[in-house]
């Protein structure tokens, strides 16, 4: 049951909450009750706050520890903020419930619209604020960190599904596999990491050509030569070289005077 992706249940003629939680609470338990005992009953909610899914009459909490569901499944809904998922793994561990973290596979942007498209190939548009995915790297890593905070599974809304074909990197099957995971992070990942940190570190993409670095932090100790004159600078090296030349003309005429006095 996806109430990620259509969390709306009642409309404006129903606005009580608790209202709306009696109701999906009552609907809930009749599905359980008519549900048969070897079928398993998914839910997914939207995260990351529980008032989030509650505004919305679902009551989740209720659900798990009455037996109502059988999976929870977490995530965001547009965007995957990489939030802490700590309280869910707990509430379904301590309640007998499976938990799966939900992993969203936008990031930021949006989808072009065929305006948007056909003035792209025509040159007359650069891509901007286009929709930006998770690199398969990235999804085994929040993968690998459900698994490691006690997830019993991962599940990918709105993006590639871990079936192995032409078309899809066929490590998206290790977030079928929390052995897989727990070993790619420990031994891939590491070599990975360091590797596309120096790559990321020397190259320049178009889409960061203009960026301004961050100015440094600006220290507490006093900076006493930022006024100074350059000319001050000239003026003082000048002078050490005129006095250290005085001192090679003293010292050769002493030189000479001493020699004829032999």
């Amino acid at each position: 049951m996806d109430f990620g992706r259509y969390p709306y249940i009642f409309g404006n003629e129903l606005q009580d909450v608790a209202e709306r939680t009696k109701i999906m609470n009552a609907f809930m338990k009749q599905l359980r009750d008519d549900i048969p005992a070897d079928k398993k009953i998914n839910v997914r909610i939207l995260i990351p706050t529980d008032s989030r899914a509650i505004n919305y009459g679902l009551d989740y909490i209720t659900w798990v520890k009455n037996g109502y569901i059988d999976r929870l499944i977490t995530s965001d809904q547009s965007y995957e903020s990489f939030s802490s998922f700590d309280e869910f793994v707990k509430l379904c561990a301590d309640n007998k419930c499976e938990y799966y973290l939900g992993i969203v596979s936008d990031v930021a942007g949006h989808d072009l619209t065929k305006e948007e498209e056909a003035l792209m190939k025509q040159g007359l548009l650069k891509p901007s604020n286009i929709k930006t995915n998770l690199y398969t790297s990235e999804f085994i890593l929040r993968g690998y960190e459900g698994y490691a905070k006690g997830a019993d599974g991962i599940f990918v809304f709105n993006g590639i599904c871990t079936e192995k074909d032409d078309f899809v990197d066929p490590m998206f099957q290790y977030l079928n596999n929390k052995t897989e995971a727990m070993k790619w992070y420990e031994f891939e990942y590491p070599s990975y990491s360091a590797f596309y940190l120096t790559e990321a570190a020397t190259a320049v993409p178009e889409e960061i050509s203009g960026f301004t670095p961050e100015k440094p932090a600006v220290s507490n100790v006093p900076d006493n030569t930022k006024n100074i004159n350059p000319i001050w600078w000239i003026a003082g090296a000048a002078g050490i070289i005129i006095i250290t030349l005085t001192a090679i003309l003293i010292s050769k005429k002493k030189t000479g005077k001493t020699g004829k006095s032999k």
